[in-house]
C-alpha cells in the first residue's frame, strides 16, 4: 500500500512517540511535532486507521498524555492494539466531532460545515446521525451561539432526575431559542429548524443508554 507523502510523514512520527512513549499515541502530540492543526493531525490519523495501518483505542489521561480521557492510536504492526469496541467506535465519531466544533472556531467555519455536511450524507447509525447533527448546529450557528448561556442551563438540566430523551428534547428548545435571537435572516433559520427536526426524529430512534450518551456528547460540545 503506497502513502502518500504526507501521510508517511505522520506514520513516522507516531511510530517515533509510539517509541518513546510505550503507549498509545494523542493526536495533539503528532500536531505539536508536525507543526500542524489539532483538526489536521486528526483527520490524517483517522485516514491511517481507516487504511488498516494505525489501531484505535480508548486511553485514560495520565501525567504523561494531554487531555482528558480521549482516543489514542497504535501502530498495527507493533500487535499492541486491542480489538475496536463498539465503545471505541463511539469514542472515536465523539472525539472528531468535538475536534471539528473547536478548529472551527480557528479555520474555515463553512469549510468545517461542508465536511460534516458531506461526512452525514453517507451515515445510516442513528446514534452517529443524532451526533453529527448536533456538531452541525453547533458551528453552524458558531459565534452567535451563547455556548455559556447554555452551558448553564445544560449543568441546571444535568441535575434534575429526568430521563435523557427530556433532557435532549430540552437541548432543542435552547437551539430553536439560539437560532430565533441570532438575527439569521428568514431562510438560513429554516435551514437550521431542517437540522433540528432529523435531530428529534433520530433522538426517538436510539435506545436510552445510547440517549444518555448523546446527552454527555451534547455537553462536551459547549464546556
Amino acid at each position: 500500500m503506497k502513502l502518500t507523502g504526507r501521510q508517511q510523514d505522520f506514520l513516522n512520527t507516531i511510530n517515533q512517540l509510539y517509541g518513546q512513549f510505550k503507549r498509545p499515541v494523542h493526536y495533539s502530540e503528532v500536531a505539536d511535532q508536525l507543526g500542524v492543526s489539532k483538526w489536521t493531525a486528526y483527520d490524517v490519523m483517522k485516514q491511517l486507521n481507516e487504511l488498516g495501518i494505525l489501531d484505535v483505542t480508548y486511553i485514560v489521561r495520565n501525567d504523561n498524555m494531554p487531555g482528558r480521557s480521549t482516543v489514542g492510536f497504535i501502530p498495527v504492526e507493533t500487535g499492541c492494539g486491542s480489538a475496536v469496541t463498539s465503545d471505541d467506535k463511539w469514542k472515536l465519531v465523539e472525539e472528531s466531532l468535538l475536534v471539528k466544533i473547536r478548529e472551527a472556531k480557528h479555520e474555515n467555519r463553512n469549510r468545517v460545515l461542508e465536511d460534516i455536511i458531506e461526512e452525514i450524507s453517507h451515515l445510516d447509525d442513528s446514534l452517529v446521525l443524532c451526533a453529527y447533527t448536533i456538531a452541525l448546529l453547533m458551528v453552524d450557528l458558531g459565534d452567535e451561539l451563547k455556548k455559556e448561556e447554555i452551558n448553564d442551563s445544560l449543568k441546571e438540566v444535568t441535575r434534575m432526575k429526568i430521563k435523557a430523551e427530556l433532557k435532549l428534547s430540552i437541548l432543542i428548545g435552547l437551539l430553536i431559542g439560539q437560532a430565533m435571537k441570532t438575527g439569521k435572516n428568514k431562510a438560513m433559520i429554516q435551514n437550521i429548524m431542517q437540522y433540528i427536526n432529523r435531530l428529534q426524529h433520530n433522538i426517538s430512534d436510539i435506545s436510552i443508554e445510547q440517549q444518555n450518551m448523546l446527552w454527555d456528547f451534547a455537553v462536551n460540545t459547549v464546556t
